[in-house]
Order: C-alpha cells, then sequence, then structure tokens
C-alpha cells in the first residue's frame, strides 16, 4: 500500500474531500439513474402544488444531463485530489496550487447552484 501522506490536504480537509464530497456528489446520480429516478428528482427541484407523475422528454433529458454534472464533479474532485497526491508527492508547492485551484472550482460551483 501506497504511503497516504499528502501535505496539501490533511485531517478534516482529507477526509471531506477523499471521500464524503465524492460520495454526497455521486448518490444523487444513481438516485437519478435508477431509483428513485428522474420523475422523482424534479419533483424534489420544483416546488408545486402537485407533483408531476410524469415529465416530458425534454425535462427529463435535463435531469440527466444535472445527474451527468454531479457525476463528472464527483469524480473529478476524486480523481484529481489523489493524482496530486501520488504524482506530485514531493513537491508540497505543486500540490497546494492544484489542490487550491480544484477546490476554488469547486467552490463557485457549490455557490452557483
Amino acid at each position: 500500500m501506497q504511503n497516504e501522506s499528502f501535505p496539501a490536504l490533511t485531517g478534516f480537509y482529507r477526509l471531506l474531500f477523499f471521500y464524503i464530497e465524492p460520495i454526497s456528489t455521486t448518490v444523487p446520480v444513481f438516485m437519478i439513474w435508477f431509483f428513485p429516478g428522474a420523475t422523482w428528482f424534479y419533483n424534489e427541484l420544483v416546488p408545486e402544488i402537485k407533483s408531476v407523475s410524469n415529465l416530458h422528454l425534454p425535462a427529463k433529458m435535463a435531469i440527466w444531463q444535472l445527474a451527468n454534472c454531479y457525476f463528472l464533479l464527483g469524480l473529478i474532485g476524486s480523481l484529481v485530489f489523489r493524482a496530486a497526491r501520488d504524482s506530485l508527492r514531493n513537491d508540497l508547492v505543486a500540490q497546494e496550487r492544484i489542490v487550491g485551484a480544484l477546490l476554488m472550482a469547486l467552490a463557485i460551483a457549490d455557490i452557483s447552484q
């Protein structure tokens, strides 16, 4: 097993961005793709007096695209942090620049939604 040292992201933040954040962004993907489905997700996103039981195809496709965006964010967060840790083990400055850039992108995504 590799040495898991990653000075650019330690302690709670490592737990948060290596494990919790990727899981929390990919769980909605599987909920949309499989169960309970895109219609349920739409009803949770769009408050209406009555629930929609059958989505029009364009709305369903938009929800699927949203799921793909969640999946992409989860993959990028998970894989880029690990790649920076493994590839730049002896270059703390490069690790910090990559981690900082990725955290900025994730922060912008969180604020914009």
